[in-house]
């Protein structure tokens, strides 16, 4: 490549260029691929459609390799320009164009390109990928799941049904949806092909069962199969260790840390923020940072150990580059944090500016829902809402309860929080009945669910609710003050311990 470029031949220099890419490309070695193809831009400004559209599909895989989403749309959908497709503006619009820009672009690669072979395999259909969010450790986020690609993805390459497709993107939707027969069977095929991945030497099959064991975790996670998802988790973690590609290791280390939280291990949890934090560390994306900045946030909340400094960081951190739900899941734990330390007025400004994200945010994923717990929990509050008018604060809490619950509906792991949010709302508009019937099923669901901590927030809420005449009442507070403790939610215990002083 030097001798050629040495030569002042542009045509062969760019050539060697593009196959570096696509050579790096297929090592991993993202970054050196994105330098080389800005060097083939830089010295070929001009270059021919056909080969613009293949430079570009490289740019979008290898942004979308390093977690940087938003950069990778925006090539994918400069591939298609060059391939004189249009580009749709909605995801919806985008899925359903899915199939038709496939075999439309597929069909504009001319055969004498120089880059043909790749454009034809997996460059070009990754590029024809219209909106490419269901990609890698985006599993985490179901907005990107259903906004995933047309039905002919799944037959894009060999892992392409693994992470795509019409058929997979249904299974995930249903076993989302709580269908646990599907969620099983999809688990199964994941859990197939992520062992026929392992069994190879070379390191794309390596990386492809990494992946699968860690989407099978991200669907244990969210229906609070516990067991399960620390298996995949840490199969996913050693694989992807095995590869040294430390900036995927936080994927799977999130879903062990908000894992151990939603069960109320917060002992466990506390030790995996470390390593959750040197692996971030050693990324270049927001993505990670803010779900580290999160989870470092919501540990303090509950262990009555947050500091300002924690709450301004993970505020901070939506200032970066993020996605809807991480968006929201940083704003609803500063609004909790900020609401933990008294600082009302900027809990309030978090919380307000979580609702307009949460109005506008599809179903929501296992620990995504303590995004919307803390903007609620916040609007419930009188102290946040005092520079409001009273009908606005009522008025912004219905819309909350009413999206919370849309947001929810998904994850089993969800529920018992989206059940104590209806209870409160109807203890607050007087339909006491109405609220200790939902706060019996939380409390049930979480024991279902091996959620501990809120098992205790459902036994809390009955037990501030019970009349003074109600014995049950203080049993009830008592046996949260237990968990609490035993789980080391002090927060939450010295809420309790309050209510039994009032009792």
């Amino acid at each position: 490549m030097r001798h050629w470029e040495g030569a002042e031949d542009i045509g062969r220099t760019v050539a060697y260029l593009e196959r570096a890419a696509q050579r790096s490309l297929r090592s991993y070695a993202n970054r050196e691929a994105i330098r080389y193809v800005e060097k083939a831009l830089r010295l070929q400004p001009a270059a021919p459609d056909a080969s613009r559209f293949v430079w570009e599909s490289i740019l979008g895989d290898a942004h979308s390799e390093l977690a940087e989403y938003d950069i990778a749309v925006a090539h994918y959908e400069r591939a298609l320009t060059f391939a004189r497709e249009r580009v749709a503006g909605s995801a919806s619009a985008r899925a359903q164009s899915g199939a038709q820009s496939r075999r439309a672009v597929a069909a504009s690669t001319p055969a004498d390109n120089s880059g043909a072979t790749y454009g034809r395999s997996a460059g070009t259909l990754r590029a024809c990928r219209p909106y490419p969010r269901t990609s890698r450790g985006a599993a985490l986020l179901p907005e990107r799941i259903r906004s995933g690609p047309g039905r002919d993805a799944g037959r894009a390459q060999p892992c392409g049904a693994l992470w795509r497709g019409r058929g997979n993107d249904q299974r995930i939707q249903r076993a989302r949806a709580g269908s646990r027969r599907v969620g099983t069977a999809q688990r199964r095929k994941l859990l197939s092909q992520a062992g026929s991945g392992t069994r190879g030497k070379f390191r794309p099959e390596f990386r492809r069962g990494a992946r699968a064991y860690l989407l099978a975790a991200v669907l244990g996670y969210g229906t609070g199969e516990w067991e399960l998802t620390e298996r995949c988790a840490d199969r996913s973690l050693s694989l992807f260790r095995e590869l040294g590609d430390p900036a995927r290791t936080h994927a799977p280390l999130t879903v062990q840390l908000f894992s151990a939280i939603l069960r109320g291990e917060l002992a466990r949890a506390g030790a995996l923020l470390a390593d959750l934090g040197a692996a971030t560390a050693l990324e270049s994306t927001g993505q990670g940072k803010a779900w580290h900045l999160a989870a470092t946030a919501l540990v303090g909340v509950l262990r009555g150990d947050i500091t300002i400094e924690d709450a301004d960081r993970v505020r901070e951190a939506t200032a970066a580059d993020l996605v809807r739900a991480d968006r929201l899941l940083c704003l609803g734990v500063a609004a909790s944090a900020y609401h933990r330390l008294e600082e009302w007025s900027q809990a309030a400004r978090a919380a307000r500016e979580g609702l307009s994200i949460l109005t506008e945010t599809g179903t929501v994923w296992a620990s995504y829902v303590y995004g919307v717990t803390g903007i609620v929990d916040v609007l419930f509050d009188p102290a946040c809402s005092a520079t409001s008018a009273s009908d606005e604060n009522s008025a912004a809490l219905r819309t909350a309860i009413r999206h919370a619950r849309r947001a929810t509906r998904a994850s089993p792991v969800c529920r018992p929080q989206a059940l104590l949010m209806r209870g409160r709302l109807a203890h607050l508009s007087g339909r006491r009945a109405k609220a200790r019937e939902m706060w019996e099923k939380a409390a049930a669901c979480a024991d279902r669910l091996q959620m501990r901590r809120e098992h205790g927030l459902a036994l809390l809420e009955m037990g501030r609710a019970a009349a003074p005449s109600d014995r049950s009442g203080a049993k009830l507070l008592l046996r949260a003050s237990e968990i609490f403790e035993t789980i080391g939610a002090f927060s939450d215990l010295q809420a309790t311990r309050q209510a039994l002083r009032l009792n």
